[in-house]
């Protein structure tokens, strides 16, 4: 578990700073403010959806329902722009992403053998 969250955080991390190179971050930055690592068995990040997303042009406090991290995380992460409703975000690029999922592929292997090697560490010490 402790390996987990350690490569958990760092990935965290990478994903904050990468979300900060994206063209028109601001949406990308307030979600990635958001992610958490977890304590699992797995490395886990998980996103504090339930929390007001603080938008520069139209403030919740103006709105009906307030607008939730949860509620823009797809739009910056995958983009948008087909329907009126997604207009504010980047162009949508399919499955690839602008900053979580690049992240996560360009350190899958990084990911994989920190865990792994965490893993071997824990079975010399219980001798199996």
């Amino acid at each position: 578990r402790k390996v987990a969250y350690q490569i958990a955080q760092n990935l965290q991390k990478e994903v904050r700073i990468e979300a900060g190179t994206v063209s028109r971050s601001s949406q990308a930055i307030q979600v990635a403010k958001g992610l958490r690592a977890t304590n699992d068995r797995i490395p886990t990040i998980k996103l504090r959806s339930g929390e007001a997303f603080i938008s520069k042009s139209r403030p919740n406090r103006t709105r009906r329902k307030p607008v939730t991290r949860g509620d823009v995380f797809f739009g910056a992460e995958f983009g948008g722009g087909t329907k009126k409703s997604t207009k504010q975000f980047l162009r949508h690029r399919g499955q690839s992403g602008y900053f979580f999922w690049p992240t996560v592929r360009k350190r899958k292997n990084e990911i994989a053998k920190e865990y792994l090697e965490g893993m071997d560490r824990v079975v010399k010490q219980l001798g199996l």
